[in-house]
């Protein structure tokens, strides 16, 4: 087992039925390594359903240098390989004092339930003098490049919340 102070560096991920794994510590009697070949396989690019929809609850807490969002969501439907994922995507407002607005955000990597409550923290960087409208979508869609091209992303909720 790994101490305290050990750094795990193997992932596993599922592609449809198939597990692989990446990293610095790979288990020679573990699934193979993880290529570009599994992950581009078209049988394992999942269609994500069409007309998905969930509600998205918001919460800011002010913090040195901006705000945390929490951003809570029911799953409409489940994930339960590598290939898909749900993301959170945030743009800033694009102003003087603020830049130029940009887009960031995560992806929750990980195996869900559908009907399941998500919790994501983001944070949104507020430049002195910054004042505007934060733009956010829940999406659900494909995970990898490849696969970007065979399936889509899917905007399943939207948030916004004012930087004063």
């Amino acid at each position: 087992g790994a101490g305290r102070g050990d750094i795990v560096s193997r992932l596993l991920f599922r592609y449809g039925g198939h597990l692989c794994q990446t990293g610095f510590d790979r288990q020679p009697n573990g699934p193979p390594q993880c290529t570009s070949r599994v992950s581009r396989t078209r049988a394992l690019a999942p269609s994500t359903p069409h007309g998905l929809h969930t509600a998205v609850a918001l919460r800011a807490h002010r913090v040195a240098g901006g705000y945390d969002l929490q951003v809570t969501f029911t799953a409409p439907a489940a994930v339960t390989n590598a290939s898909v994922a749900y993301d959170i995507q945030v743009t800033r407002p694009s102003s003087l004092a603020c830049g130029r607005g940009g887009v960031w955000g995560q992806s929750i990597e990980r195996d869900i339930a559908r009907g399941q409550v998500l919790h994501v923290s983001e944070f949104v960087p507020q430049p002195s003098g910054c004042r505007g409208v934060v733009h956010g979508q829940v999406m659900l869609g494909t995970e990898t490049g490849a696969l970007h091209l065979l399936g889509h992303d899917e905007t399943i909720g939207r948030f916004s919340f004012a930087l004063r």
